[in-house]
């Protein structure tokens, strides 16, 4: 009678496979586990329909009109895109850039070939008026003066003259190619 008993190392490999078959199937559970965990949990956004509000959008028609050809309009920018806090303090720097770091411009007018920045527009509807809103428009207004980007206020309006808000850039943006800034 033939010895039916495996050798050992027959034994060996079989474990082996069997410890591998084993890792595999974990890891295949393991995966679609967190597959299922991460597909079922969603995270809380939800889209914006509209980039700007309704009055903002007018404006916005009445800017491309009285903007010259040789610049070009960019909308909702953040003000730390704009300007850089200029402390080598790494306390004072912190302070400053989260100032600046959630807040926007409504438009920011830039040359349309080096998309060097040339000024910034500021559409103040009724929000303006606010406490709270007052306090912003002063610290942007001083940030972008100390900066040197000349800073457009326009007041909301049912309309706008395209001529006024023309000349208005010119001004603004001669101011900043004197100073160079």
């Amino acid at each position: 009678m033939p010895n039916t008993i495996p050798h050992l190392s027959a034994l060996g490999d079989f474990h082996s496979m069997a410890i591998l078959g084993a890792a595999a199937a974990i890891f295949v559970l393991a995966g679609l586990l967190a597959l299922f965990i991460f597909k079922n949990r969603a995270l809380p956004y939800g889209r914006i329909p509209d980039l700007f509000t309704p009055a903002e959008r007018h404006f916005l028609n009445t800017l491309d009109q009285a903007t010259p050809e040789d610049l070009r309009v960019f909308g909702k920018v953040r003000i730390a895109d704009v300007l850089r806090v200029t402390t080598s303090n790494r306390k004072r720097f912190w302070r400053y850039f989260t100032q600046i770091s959630s807040k926007h411009l409504d438009y920011v007018l830039v040359d349309r070939k080096s998309l060097r920045i040339v000024c910034a527009i500021e559409l103040d509807d009724r929000s303006h008026d606010r406490r709270d809103r007052g306090v912003r428009d002063t610290f942007v207004n001083e940030a972008c003066a100390t900066a040197g980007l000349p800073l457009i206020r326009v007041p909301a309006a049912r309309q706008y003259d395209v001529n006024v808000i023309r000349q208005r850039i010119a001004h603004a943006t001669h101011q900043k190619k004197d100073s160079k800034c």
